[in-house]
């Protein structure tokens, strides 16, 4: 807190505006407390306007970027107050200034968060569009018999790489839920059966390169997820289980629908 004339200028100073501002006593009684606003406020005439409505109201309420003594800047929230006589006659004012610097960085760092997730929304259901028309057409050509084992694998491939990017869309859309709130997840002990080991589906055709190379991978991922029944293992859902516990939901979800 420190005081200022009628024009403004700084008349009184202590630790506490030193200590945010990075000014000494010396170096700013008689200056005016236009000083700290920024080059842009200075220009459109802020401090001035800030003295003019605590003259007229009696007080002013200010939140915005001030600046220190080395240059830098810092988020400021301030009180402009208007000090009085007994006789009304207007006397100067008090200003009392708090540095606000880490809560606007947090609502910063939220608002970042805010604008990802809603990117990750939108990005969900925009690749969700294009999946159905292909996943359609994979059914189409399941209904049409044929003994060119290309076409078999060709649609084959087709068809788990459609899986796996709508499994990937279902998981944007599976953040987007658990940041907005609409999925909470609890820590808790589960029984994990036990997996069986993967099914070897053959080789493809020759020449498949590197999309074959991915569709062996993408078959041993997809066998690893088969699970039979088994002997329960006991074990505390760490939060790299919390996926498959948001997909064992689901499914369990849309079983209960169908």
């Amino acid at each position: 807190m420190f005081l200022l004339d009628l024009e403004g200028r700084i008349t009184s100073w202590n630790a506490g505006a030193e200590r945010i501002t990075g000014y000494a006593a010396h170096e700013v009684l008689g200056r005016e407390f236009g000083l700290f606003f920024t080059r842009e406020d200075r220009e459109r005439g802020v401090p001035q306007q800030h003295l003019l409505q605590a003259r007229e109201l009696g007080r002013c309420e200010d939140e915005g970027w001030r600046v220190r003594r080395e240059g830098s800047s810092y988020w400021s929230s301030t009180t402009l107050s208007a000090l009085r006589g007994r006789d009304g006659r207007l006397l100067g004012f008090a200003k009392v200034t708090r540095d606000e610097s880490e809560r606007k960085h947090i609502e910063t760092l939220e608002e970042g968060r805010r604008q990802i997730d809603e990117f990750l929304a939108m990005l969900g259901h925009e690749l969700r569009n294009p999946l159905a028309p292909i996943a359609n057409a994979v059914q189409l050509l399941q209904a049409v018999h044929t003994s060119d084992d290309r076409v078999m694998y060709a649609r084959d491939v087709i068809e788990r790489q459609a899986t796996h990017l709508t499994r990937l869309v279902e998981d944007l859309l599976d953040v987007s839920r658990i940041t907005s709130g609409k999925i909470t997840l609890r820590r808790e002990v589960v029984d994990a059966p036990r997996p069986r080991p993967a099914r070897s589906r053959g080789r493809p055709p020759a020449g498949g390169g590197a999309e074959a190379g991915a569709d062996r991978g993408g078959a041993a991922r997809a066998a690893a997820r088969r699970r039979r029944p088994g002997a329960p293992l006991a074990g505390t859902a760490q939060p790299g289980e919390q996926r498959r516990q948001v997909h064992a939901a689901r499914r369990a979800h849309r079983a209960a629908g169908a």
